[in-house]
């Protein structure tokens, strides 16, 4: 007796004239407010990760960056020390929000974004 008013949804139990909408699987369903709350858990879990893998980078600083360059490019100094302020500041502007304590005005301060364009042999 598999009529279409009496499936439910696998998670919360809720049959299909309760919720807006239920996504039938082969052998299983799922109603859209389940749905949402799985989205909701995978996207923190994902944000918790990419802070963990931010606050373990270590930020090389500008000089050990141009040091970097100096091994591969020859000439151009004062563009090889801009580029390396500019990865720098992009590493900060990435890891700012692990110094300061949520709710800190100092955590909203955006550091300037700059782009790079690279152009010649």
């Amino acid at each position: 007796m598999s009529s279409r008013s009496t499936r439910t949804c696998a998670f919360c139990g809720k049959p299909q004239n309760q919720v807006k909408r239920l996504v039938e699987g082969p052998d299983v369903n799922i109603c859209d407010e389940c749905i949402r709350v799985c989205d909701g858990m995978l996207r923190r879990e994902d944000e918790g990760g990419r802070e963990r893998r931010v606050e373990a980078l270590k930020v090389p600083r500008p000089d050990e960056i141009k040091a970097m360059l100096d091994a591969h490019v020859i000439g151009h100094e004062r563009t090889k020390r801009v580029l390396s302020v500019a990865v720098y500041n992009h590493y900060k502007r990435l890891k700012q929000r692990m110094y300061f304590p949520q709710g800190d005005p100092l955590a909203s301060v955006e550091i300037e974004k700059s782009n790079v364009l690279l152009v010649g042999p």
